[in-house]
């Protein structure tokens, strides 16, 4: 519908990945929170590393990091290449 109102590719593909990476962010923000703030009873299930390890938060952050950009690329794509009549045809 954006792209038929004449936003480019580009602004299309900016916005779907900008609202997955909020999702992503969102999500980190609360495991990170959560994990902090459990490191007692995660230091029990640990072995060789420190229950509030900063290497391993930052790591961890960036893998699931890279994975939600990742997964939302594909309909990022998908939603730039979709042809405005098409997709106004189909509703």
């Amino acid at each position: 519908m954006r792209m038929a109102l004449g936003a480019s590719r580009s602004d299309v593909f900016t916005l779907v990945i900008g609202q997955s990476l909020k999702l992503v962010l969102g999500g980190l923000a609360v495991g990170v929170a959560g994990a902090l703030g459990l490191t007692r009873m995660l230091n029990a299930f640990l072995y060789g590393t420190g229950s509030s390890d900063p290497l391993t938060f930052v790591v961890v952050a960036g893998l699931l990091l890279g994975m939600g950009l990742l997964a939302g690329y594909v309909p990022a794509r998908r939603a730039a290449r979709t042809d405005p009549l098409v997709a106004l045809r189909d509703e």
